[in-house]
């Protein structure tokens, strides 16, 4: 019989050697008759499998520098360039009739630019607009949910509601913002400073705002420079005139929760990814940790008059006097030459330029 672990080596004839074989024609295996010799051999071990080698690991590719936009002139024609984060030769250029106020790339990575009488949108790798809307100002927003929102001082006392973008779907609330002085959050709500000084916010799509905030954000001339921002919490961030100070609201709050002291003034300022607040002006850029007055870095001798931040931590920035270029995140700068009377910077953090 088999036995587990043995083979049966042998030639077995039943029929010669009288055993009980089964019916005619069956393949049942039979014992070995008396005096037929067996030999008995044990089964070889299986081989054991050598294990294949585990593979080297793989380093993970650098991310690719998105890109980013500066505008500058000051005179007819105006120029916008396009760059790679951190190089200082475009990959695109286009001029364009003076003049222009506000860059933004939209989630789609289609350039917008404000000017003084419309809102133009230009297509990745495009040098002319594919579409325009018909209100210009100062200053300019883009919301999550794609609304364009644009005016400025000298565009009278409203601001236009471009609902997705869209010419005909426009509506106006009441608002006088200065220089780069409008900003949605993440819900789509939108902060408008006012002719009598105050902040206004208003619900994403509403005519009627939900708080008013009294700072004082009047100049000597009348007009709100109250410079703001939202920042990954949804507190509004506002730097009423003279702008030494920002102070943080939280969402639906009129009254503030801290203030990040700024004895040289600022000129701009944004939210990088961890939340850090970057404040630009005519002669540094100093980032504050989250939540915080306390300074991690600075970036001295530069031109920060607009600044923005990419993913990965470097800031571009468009110097009105003096050079443009991208502070990067480990600490260099690659200054951008030849961009006199900058107005405007943006970043878009992949795809095509």
């Amino acid at each position: 019989m088999w036995r587990a672990g043995f083979v049966l080596v042998g030639v077995v004839c039943l029929a010669a050697c009288g055993g009980g074989g089964g019916p005619s024609g069956s393949t049942t295996p039979q014992p070995p008759g008396p005096g037929i010799p067996v030999t008995i051999v044990p089964s070889s071990s299986p081989a054991t499998p050598t294990p294949s080698p585990t593979p080297a690991p793989t380093a993970s590719p650098a991310p690719t520098p998105g890109i980013m936009a500066i505008g500058w002139g000051g005179n007819t024609p105006e120029t916008v360039a396009v760059y790679r984060v951190g190089q200082s030769t475009p990959l695109r250029t286009f001029s364009f009739t003076c003049c222009g106020w506000q860059l933004a790339f939209d989630a789609q990575g289609d350039l917008i630019m404000a000017t003084s009488n419309d809102v133009e949108f230009y297509a990745p790798n495009a040098t002319t607009p594919f579409k325009t809307l018909p209100q210009g100002g100062f200053s300019m927003a883009l919301s999550a949910q794609g609304d364009v929102a644009v005016g400025g001082y000298n565009m009278g006392s409203t601001v236009a509601v471009y609902p997705g973008g869209v010419a005909s779907a426009v509506y106006r609330i009441p608002g006088q913002p200065a220089f780069h002085s409008l900003a949605f959050d993440a819900s789509g709500e939108l902060a408008v400073p006012q002719a009598d000084g105050t902040v206004k916010t208003f619900p994403h799509g509403s005519t009627t705002a939900n708080r008013t905030i009294p700072v004082n954000g009047l100049a000597p001339s009348g007009v709100n420079f109250t410079q703001l921002a939202y920042d990954r919490n949804g507190n509004l961030a506002l730097a009423p005139y003279p702008e030494n100070a920002i102070a943080f609201y939280p969402p639906g709050s009129t009254t503030a929760s801290y203030t990040v002291p700024l004895a040289s003034g600022v000129d701009s300022f944004t939210f990088d990814a961890a939340n850090d607040l970057i404040v630009g002006n005519r002669t540094s850029i100093r980032v504050f940790a989250a939540g915080t007055s306390t300074l991690i870095r600075t970036v001295s001798n530069v031109d920060g008059y607009v600044v923005a931040v990419d993913p990965l931590g470097n800031i571009p920035f468009a110097g009105y006097g003096g050079t443009s270029g991208t502070a990067l995140a480990n600490g260099t700068v690659v200054p951008i030459t030849g961009t006199p009377n900058a107005f405007g910077v943006a970043t878009y953090p992949s795809g095509s330029p």
